[in-house]
């Protein structure tokens, strides 16, 4: 799997190259099995274009992997939370995320 996405930051052939990845699984795969990994590892790597750490109420209900929407200066952007601290009293919530798609204002 390679990113082939010519305006892509990590694209294969542009300024970091080929960067190859290795997941070794104890589990038996099929070649289809294989690919839809290899497919879902190549899209964690590609196009991270921003990270965010923001401050809300506490919702006991959020996962990691959940999507957040964060509106800053009146856009919208979509996130996937990647960590958080749930407090156990009435402080806020911490929580680091991740876009993988240029919000509006980004160049």
């Amino acid at each position: 799997m390679a990113d082939t996405d010519p305006s892509s930051p990590t694209y294969a052939t542009g300024p970091f190259g080929r960067i190859p990845r290795f997941l070794r699984t104890p589990l038996p795969v099929s070649d289809e099995q294989a690919t839809n990994m290899g497919l879902a590892l190549l899209a964690k790597s590609v196009g991270l274009t921003r990270t965010r750490q923001v401050e809300c109420v506490p919702n006991p209900a959020l996962e990691a992997g959940d999507r957040i929407d964060i509106t800053v200066a009146g856009d919208l952007e979509h996130h996937i939370a990647d960590s958080f601290t749930l407090p156990l009293g009435p402080a806020s919530m911490s929580i680091t995320t991740r876009s993988a798609k240029p919000d509006p204002g980004d160049t």
